[in-house]
This record gives structure tokens, sequence and C-alpha cells, in this order.
């Protein structure tokens, strides 16, 4: 490529970059994502529910769009240069979904007016982790407001400390939809099916090991194996193997949300033993659909107050086969997993940052 075409290319970037600020900064509402695979459903939800023609979303990096298609509209933007984001007057907010691109980081931490507007909602590895540095830890402690549930509040307030704004949040129904999972069928089956974690990860070695001394029971253990930290997954699969045999079936390919909930149906048991909440849609759809739930007794204090019942996953060396299967708490779960997934509960979970009114500068 000669000096001409590097010529062209940067001022054809340059004329998409104005175009860009000048569209985005016209809405009130800025909506900021790394592409990944439950933004679809995220942008989708907002527009049905709330005016598309005040929400924009700008989408800067992440998965190949090959991958994860963008969603459609007028109000969808996108551009590897985060320069394209920019504030007038009309924007209220600027709400970043996911905090995972380090030169989207770098670029807000030197505008201090688009920080001054800024809002976050995790996603988990943008907050828990992610290394401390100057430009991330000082971004991240300057949001105007932050959406957690109680747990992830504590961690931000540990790290980041306290004096910030909380928006109890729930991302649940944006992943997978209530009417979807409550109308798929619960298939029969002469086994009895355990899924450990929603993706790669090593915590799931600790659980096959607990889940050993069941191997000769009727059982089929499962996994997901093709998202998350992929290069624990050659040796999850060969321990299962090894373990379980053909009564280990993991899940070595993406599978999409709509294939997804067919899959979660089959289990009777959902073991989620990372070292923090991970993969709580699916935790909160497999009490929708009945199905047992597992989980570190010291990250689930939360969803104890919330009234949940969920089984500590550190006990599991302890238990016999009839007290891994048991599940009291079913009915009771499964009602309080259903108001998780409502519109107007998710609704109004939106509604919160939406409408927040940030207090106005002191003069003194």
């Amino acid at each position: 490529m000669d000096r001409i075409q590097l010529l062209e290319l940067k001022k054809n970037l340059l004329l998409q970059i104005a175009f860009l600020r000048e569209k985005i900064s016209s809405y009130k509402y800025v909506h900021v994502f790394v592409n990944d695979k439950f933004c679809k459903s995220i942008v989708n939800f907002i527009n049905e529910h709330f005016d598309p023609s005040g929400h924009c979303f700008f989408f800067c990096g992440g998965l190949p769009e090959e991958q994860f298609p963008l969603p459609e509209g007028d109000n969808i933007f996108s551009c590897a240069h985060p320069a394209c984001l920019c504030v007038s007057d009309s924007v209220s907010k600027v709400i970043f979904h996911g905090l995972y691109n380090g030169a989207v980081i770098e670029y807000i931490r030197q505008r201090p007016e688009i920080m001054a507007k800024s809002y976050w909602i995790p996603w988990g590895g943008d907050l828990h982790d992610v290394p401390s540095s100057p430009v991330g830890d000082y971004v991240r402690r300057n949001f105007q407001g932050v959406a957690a549930n109680a747990y992830t509040k504590e961690i931000y307030q540990q790290k980041h400390g306290e004096g910030k704004v909380f928006f109890p949040f729930s991302m649940t129904y944006q992943s997978i939809e209530f009417d979807r999972i409550i109308t798929t069928p619960i298939p029969k089956k002469q086994y009895i099916q355990i899924q450990v974690n929603n993706s790669a990860h090593p915590s799931t070695l600790e659980a096959l090991y607990s889940l050993k001394k069941f191997k000769d029971e009727n059982i089929v253990v499962t996994t997901i194996l093709s998202y998350g930290m992929t290069e624990w997954s050659y040796k999850i699969e060969n321990e299962g193997k090894r373990i379980f045999g053909d009564k280990f079936r993991p899940i070595l390919k993406y599978i999409p949300k709509e294939n997804y909930v067919k899959l979660l149906a089959r289990n009777d048991i959902y073991i989620l033993n990372q070292q923090r909440p991970q993969g709580m849609t699916t935790a909160f759809t497999s009490m929708l659909l009945g199905q047992k739930v597992f989980m570190r007794g010291d990250i689930s204090e939360y969803l104890h107050d919330e009234g949940y019942t969920l089984y500590d996953t550190r006990s599991l060396p302890e238990l016999s086969l009839e007290q891994l299967i048991d599940n009291p708490a079913k009915e009771e779960n499964k009602r309080l997993a259903a108001g998780r997934f409502d519109p107007v509960f998710q609704k109004q979970c939106w509604q919160n940052i939406f409408e927040y009114e940030p207090p106005m500068p002191s003069d003194s």
C-alpha cells in the first residue's frame, strides 16, 4: 500500500469518526459495548421497552461480527476507534456495558466531559479479574454510578471505595427470554444429569473430583468447554472422560441461546463452582426449570438474603446420592426465579439508571 492510499484511508477514517461523533452525540442515552454473544438481546430489550429515538448503541471492539452479528437499526453504530464517542448537551448518560476495551478506557480517562456523564454495568471479569492499573482504576473509581447486585457492590467497594451510587440490577431477561424457558419441554430420562459450570474454568476439575464417588451411579455429567478459559478445555475433557468414561458428555461447540435452554432442560442439577458469581443466568434458568443449584456458600449469601435456597458446592464430598438429588426448595426457587425474568422487573432495573438525576454540584 503506497503513501497516497494510506492518506486516503486516514481521510476516510477521520470522516467516519466525524460523522459518528455527530450522530452519537445527538442521543439522550449513549450505550457503549464490546461485541459479545448477549449484546443483541440487551439492545433488543431496550429498543422494545423504551423509546429507540432516545437511545443509541455504539460498538467498539469485542468478538468478530461474523461470529456474533450486530443488532440492526438506525440507532446502531460501530467503529474500531473510541474517538467516535463524544458528548453534547443532548447526552444525559453514557452507559458502559462491560469495560474490556483498553483503548476505550484510555480514551475516556482523558475526557472528563464523558466521565461526568458515565455509568458502568460490569459484566464480571471487567470488575473481578482485571489487574489494577492507574488508568483503569481511575476510570472505574470515577463513574457516576454502577449497576450491581449486593455481591458485586461489595467487591467494587473493596477495590474502589465507597461513596458511589449503586443501582440494583439483573441482566437475566436479556440473555434468555422467560417465555422461551417456561415453554421448553422437560425431557424424560432414565438417568440424573449434572452440569458443572457454564464455561471452561479450572474450578470444573474440583467439582468433577467431588463427583467422582458417583461415577458408578446412573448419572451423566456435562460441562461447557467452548467458552471461557478454553486453555483448560483439553485437561477438563480428558479428566472427565478418565473419571466418568462415556458418562461424561462435554459441550465442545458454541450453542445459540435458542438451543441452550433445551440443553439446560435436560439437567437435574447445576453446579456453579467458580469463586465468584458467574453464569448466573444459567443458575436462575436452572431454578426456573425446577433444578437443584449448587454454588459456593461464600459467594451466595446475597441470594440467600433474597430468599433463594442454594446448596454449597463445598459440601459435595460429604453428600450421598440421595442428598445430592433431594431438592426441597424446588417450588420456592421456581417462584423467585420467575420474578427475576419478569419484563416489568427488568424494565425497572433499566429505568432506575435512565431516570436517575445526579445531585447538582455544591457551590462551596
